[in-house]
């Protein structure tokens, strides 16, 4: 039976409109877990440990090792970290060298709870399924593609990750 293990970190997927300074806050608790299980239902085991509920622009150092760390230990071998999009290429740098565990990062342009129109459960599904089939190494999976950990960076212009040329 397979087993996928998602380290939660926050970001804007996990986040959840504010009216009150109209804007989105990241959730106390993410909302990750209830959403894999019921709406995507997966087969197999699946498994959550959140590490920080933060902004990626507000993760420190410190967040970053202890992310690393937990992808290091994990029992699975096929790991999805849900993190912010602006430091996603920098921390799966630092996994890159992990072991030889399949680790794909995955998040979202627009947070999942509240907006229908959300890359969060497309992007969720996507890291899902590349975790079950893409060979040991580290990967971003965002935008219906994947991308090797140290080829992708993020076009904030444009709103989506592209491969570097």
């Amino acid at each position: 039976m397979t087993h996928i293990h998602f380290i939660l970190t926050g970001g804007t997927i996990d986040k959840a409109y504010n009216p009150a300074d109209e804007r989105p806050m990241p959730n106390a608790e993410s909302v990750i877990p209830a959403y894999m299980r019921d709406t995507i239902k997966p087969h197999g085991e699946i498994t959550f440990e959140t590490i920080c509920m933060v902004d990626s622009l507000d993760m420190t150092q410190d967040m970053e090792q202890q992310i690393a760390a937990a992808a290091d230990k994990a029992k699975a071998d096929k790991i999805v970290i849900v993190c912010g999009t602006s430091r996603m290429a920098d921390i799966a740098a630092k996994c890159d060298a992990a072991n030889d565990k399949t680790i794909v990062f995955t998040g979202a342009m627009i947070p999942l709870k509240e907006f229908p129109m959300s890359d969060g459960g497309f992007n969720l599904g996507y890291a899902l399924s590349q975790a079950q089939t893409l060979p040991a190494g580290t990967y971003i999976c965002m935008n219906a593609h994947t991308f090797k950990t140290g080829e992708v960076i993020k076009d904030v212009a444009a709103s989506r990750f592209e491969a570097l040329t």
